[in-house]
């Protein structure tokens, strides 16, 4: 729990703020790499297992051409 007194005039100052929520994948990451089963992929733009999140091609030149100063890409090869 937080601790403090809720100050509403600030908590509406606050900008809004969103979560990417993306279903997770059983058995898609090879563990101890940030490498995935090609078999085990769902075939969408976005797919995660624990914490990586692989995007497809077309999903990465979205990104870094929208919100290329927050974000950075590592290539991966599926095993």
């Amino acid at each position: 729990m937080l601790e403090g007194a809720h100050d509403q005039e600030l908590a509406e100052a606050m900008p809004r703020l969103w979560a990417w929520e993306v279903a997770s994948t059983t058995g898609l990451q090879v563990q101890g790499s940030n490498t995935f089963r090609r078999d085990l992929h769902p075939g969408t733009d976005v797919a995660r297992e624990y914490y990586i999140i692989w995007i497809s091609e077309r999903m990465k030149l979205w990104f870094a051409q929208n919100a290329g100063q927050w974000l950075s890409f590592v290539a991966v090869d599926p095993r």
